[in-house]
């Protein structure tokens, strides 16, 4: 399962929810908005927010988002996997993909886990044509076994 996220170019909230077969839920640790960019930090889970399979930090174009998408984006209850693969058809499409695998103090805490080595990958993030920003996803394999 591993290998699979880390070359997945589709998205990655569709593809957790098709393996554990419920819905993805969104704890929302903060959300800035500056300069045209919507800066957001969550973390994932099914279960409890105390037990979360990804954390998520993304950089968003705010005016390459439609109104819509920017209240979902918001009201904080949807991952972005969500907000933006709900109309049909839609072509996501993750560019520039880099894998690094790094020592993260704050993000082994803040998904509870004893391992602070997770794999951080970073993308840009873009829906039909366009840009909506960067988003780097935080994973190891003590996130994923609550799969």
């Amino acid at each position: 399962m591993l290998e699979e996220l880390i070359t997945l170019e589709d998205s990655t909230t569709l593809f957790l929810e098709h393996l554990k077969g419920e819905l993805l839920k969104v704890k929302l640790i903060s959300q800035v908005e500056s300069l045209g960019t919507l800066k957001r930090t969550v973390v994932l889970f099914f279960d409890s927010n105390k037990a979360p399979v990804l954390y998520c930090e993304s950089s968003l174009k705010i005016g390459n988002i439609m109104s819509s998408e920017y209240k979902q984006l918001i009201e904080g209850k949807q991952p972005i996997g969500k907000v933006f693969n709900c109309k049909s058809p839609t072509v996501a499409m993750k560019k520039g993909i880099e894998i690094k695998k790094l020592h993260n103090r704050l993000v082994a805490d803040t998904m509870n886990v004893r391992s602070q080595t997770f794999y951080k990958k970073t993308y840009s993030y873009v829906i039909n044509g366009r840009d909506i920003g960067q988003i780097s996803e935080f994973f190891n394999m003590e996130t994923l076994n609550r799969l």
